[in-house]
């Protein structure tokens, strides 16, 4: 028989409960990110390329668009260091 109570017992299944949680949030999280990455660039296209679009407009969207982008390789980074010590 084992040392463990049934409330040690239901503690453990809470936990694991909650840690299975916060990985799918994690994976959603990760995929929600490039999603959204690809729709803010399609966005910026549209600017770029639109016929009343000045100038000044065609020189910032190509900047916002690279800020986008790093913004969401830093995101997805930190999504996978943080899983990679979750999992370890």
């Amino acid at each position: 028989m084992s040392n463990e109570t049934p409330t040690d017992r239901e503690r453990s299944e809470s936990l694991i409960g909650a840690r299975e949680t916060r990985v799918r949030q994690a994976e959603t999280f990760a995929w929600a990110v490039p999603a959204v990455a690809l729709t803010s660039q399609a966005l910026l296209f549209n600017v770029v390329f639109g016929n009343s679009t000045t100038h000044g407009g065609r020189i910032l969207a190509p900047i916002a668009g690279l800020v986008i982008l790093l913004a969401a390789l830093h995101l997805l980074g930190k999504h996978t260091f943080n899983f990679d010590v979750y999992e370890a």
